[in-house]
């Protein structure tokens, strides 16, 4: 049964590889060696992925018996730091709580404890997106781009181009942001969902407040939030205290 833990290592040094990654020391690291912490993880991650709000507890839980099992287990840390928002106990008090003080607009706290999760595990998607937002917060829109277009280079969910066109917006690219909000259009146009919560973050980029008010009440009626309390958080004072705005927040 052991074997599965070289082989886990294995298998993540030939993706490495595979990407074409610079891995320093310590990039890789070694997991759990109790065998029912790591298979608790491997589920975290499943229910995690889900994204619902059901599903979202049950990673939760997963990950919180992970770190019982295994104090030092890293990686279950880092499971739990994606679901902080979910304002379990021992996520809020786990020092990766990135997600959480982005929530509250700590944006300081927020960056570094987004750091650390990198330390933990390099390119660690979640930490990646979480210090680009903590960084847009801080007004340091220049080098959030650089970590958000690593996330986009990996993915071109539309939750992570509403990341970028945010950042983008921030930083007075207004060109790029228009690419960004152009791509979403034409796949939805093709069919593909994209999500409202996704189009709060590109127009929160301007301060499009007309903008941020019609995708704001779309992703209120489409009751999937999971996402939009970080835009939120990004929003400046004047847009946060708008009266529909405030009416919309007080719904969902």
């Amino acid at each position: 049964m052991q074997d599965i833990f070289e082989v886990q290592d294995e298998i993540a040094r030939a993706i490495a590889e595979k990407l074409k990654l610079t891995l320093g020391a310590g990039v890789v690291k070694q997991s759990t060696k109790n065998a029912e912490a790591y298979d608790l993880y491997l589920k975290g991650r499943h229910f995690w992925h889900q994204r619902s709000p059901g599903t979202l507890r049950m990673a939760i839980e997963a990950f919180e018996e992970a770190v019982r099992l295994d104090s030092e287990y890293r990686l279950a840390y880092a499971g739990l730091d994606c679901c902080a928002p979910a304002g379990s106990p021992l996520a809020i008090r786990s020092r990766l709580n990135s997600a959480s003080y982005l929530f509250v607009r700590e944006f300081e706290a927020s960056e570094r404890a987004a750091g650390q999760a990198l330390d933990l595990q390099a390119g660690y998607l979640f930490g990646l997106w979480n210090r680009g937002l903590a960084l847009c917060g801080l007004g340091r829109a220049a080098e959030a781009i650089n970590l958000l277009e690593e996330v986009v280079a990996v993915s071109r969910a539309p939750i992570y181009l509403g990341f970028l066109r945010l950042a983008y917006g921030r930083a007075g690219r207004s060109d790029d942001a228009q690419r960004l909000l152009s791509e979403l259009d034409d796949r939805a146009s093709r069919g593909e969902y994209v999500a409202a919560f996704a189009r709060v973050y590109i127009h929160a980029g301007l301060n499009d407040l007309p903008a941020i008010r019609r995708t704001l009440a779309e992703a209120v009626e489409d009751r999937v939030v999971l996402f939009l309390g970080y835009a939120i958080s990004l929003l400046p004072d004047e847009v946060r205290n708008d009266p529909e705005i405030h009416r919309l927040l007080m719904q969902i």
